[in-house]
């Protein structure tokens, strides 16, 4: 009985280990990107796609002068359309954008952009009035 019950020990080991390294990721990264949303405003320095190798599909790295942020399509937000996305988006120009994420570099993870809106610089603030004499 014994030998049995060991064996059966070591069974469930086997699947409980892999499990919780598939299922955190899974699971976990949801629940983080739902987590940590955030509205940020930024310049878009550059603009880059990235192919992934082991994924199908790209995701787009969006640098800026104090975070890269990535660009991909996130199931849990309803977000299909970062190639859209992306396809709209001009290096130099300033954005605010609905983020979500974390930065965790051990697992090149970036906040990514749920939802991005150019800012236009208004015109008061761009001209310069003439002085009064």
């Amino acid at each position: 009985m014994s030998h049995n019950t060991r064996r059966s020990n070591g069974l469930a080991f086997h699947w409980i280990v892999p499990a919780i390294f598939i299922g955190l990721p899974v699971i976990g990264r949801p629940l983080i990107l739902y987590a940590t949303q955030d509205t940020v405003q930024f310049t878009a320095l550059k603009l880059e796609r990235v192919a992934n190798r082991f994924e199908e599909g790209a995701k787009y790295m969006v640098f800026t002068p104090n975070e890269t942020f990535e660009n991909t399509d996130v199931l849990i937000f309803g977000k299909l359309n970062s190639s859209d996305l992306y396809g709209k988006m001009k290096e130099g120009a300033t954005y605010k954008a609905d983020v979500a994420g974390l930065r965790i570099p051990l697992l090149n993870w970036h906040r990514n952009i749920i939802r991005v809106e150019e800012v236009v610089p208004s015109k008061s603030s761009t001209s310069s009035s003439p002085s009064s004499p």
